[in-house]
């Protein structure tokens, strides 16, 4: 099983708000400095912005990275991650 499929399978299950985000920071935190390099800065950095909007903003950033890059890989991946707790995050609301 993948980071990225590990990570989605915490967000499924998640019962909170706290839960997705931080399902989604230990995503981020098990990435090697290489991968996280190729990622938005956006997404590294995960304020107290409300979880919908940060997540919405990162997934912006990814699509755009993702429109511009090849297909694949570590952002496609990450790409998946954010849009798992972005559909989570709407059943919650």
């Amino acid at each position: 099983m993948t980071k990225s499929q590990k990570a989605c399978r915490a967000i499924r299950s998640a019962r909170s708000e706290s839960q997705v985000i931080a399902a989604v920071r230990d995503y981020l935190d098990s990435l090697d400095a290489s991968d996280a390099a190729l990622l938005p800065r956006e997404l590294l950095v995960l304020g107290l912005v409300p979880a919908e909007e940060l997540i919405q903003t990162a997934l912006h950033a990814l699509h755009q990275v993702t429109n511009t890059a090849a297909r694949g890989g570590v952002v496609k991946e990450t790409a998946l991650v954010f849009s798992t707790a972005a559909r989570r995050l709407a059943a919650m609301a």
